[in-house]
């Protein structure tokens, strides 16, 4: 699996062994990587054979808000409920749906307007009912595993860039995220705006140097 930039004289090799990191110290050419990937995750296309095959991507920014609790990420998480549901909770369900909808109709009569209400049950709404939502921990590293087990289990994503994150964790942390991240199988792909030396444990790295010089570690 390799991802190409027609700029940049190597090819970025991505595996399930190690985590990749680019530490581009250039500042045109970090922004430039980076509106590629943005575009790309857009379905827009700069760069021809950007990827060898094609990906769902995710590009994170803003780590203050993830946006985890975005409608789509809820609506696979729903229809994984829903294809793990027993016939046993379906007939429950239904069953408990009737009697609320035969009381809440009565309260509606109650009222001297003429309303009307749906009657067809859809396994879809539990979502809205229960008002359901990920759990966040406010802590970058916690909640970024938390965004690794989400697109690990709704495969929204195949592939996660996080640009800059290198400024928020600890060395230590680091390690916790690319384990987990390796473990789980989900890719990440570090992408920083200066260099951090020589390559830590389960890290692979290219260090683009202001002078357009490139080091693969």
């Amino acid at each position: 699996m390799k991802l190409k930039f027609s700029f940049l004289e190597n090819t970025i090799n991505l595996n399930d062994e190690y985590i990749m990191c680019l530490e581009v110290e250039n500042k045109k050419y970090f922004y430039r990587i980076i509106d590629i990937l943005i575009k790309y995750s857009e379905g827009i296309f700069i760069e021809d054979n950007l990827f060898d095959t094609n990906f769902n991507i995710r590009v994170i920014i803003d780590y203050f808000n993830l946006e985890l609790n975005n409608r789509k990420t809820l609506n696979n998480i729903n229809k994984i409920i829903i294809s793990n549901l027993t016939p046993e909770y379906l007939v429950d369900i239904t069953n408990l749906y009737k009697k609320f909808l035969k009381n809440y109709e009565k309260i509606l009569k109650e009222i001297d307007i003429p309303l009307t209400v749906n009657k067809d049950f859809q396994l879809e709404n539990i979502s809205k009912i229960f008002d359901l939502k990920i759990h966040t921990e406010n802590d970058v590293l916690k909640d970024l595993l938390i965004l690794i087990d989400t697109y690990k289990e709704t495969k929204e994503y195949n592939m996660i860039f996080l640009i800059n994150l290198k400024q928020y964790l600890t060395e230590d942390e680091l390690q916790e995220l690319y384990k987990y991240s390796i473990y789980n199988k989900v890719k990440i792909v570090l992408i920083d705006s200066q260099s951090y030396g020589i390559a830590k444990k389960y890290e692979k790295k290219l260090i683009i140097d202001d002078n357009l010089e490139e080091y693969m570690l």
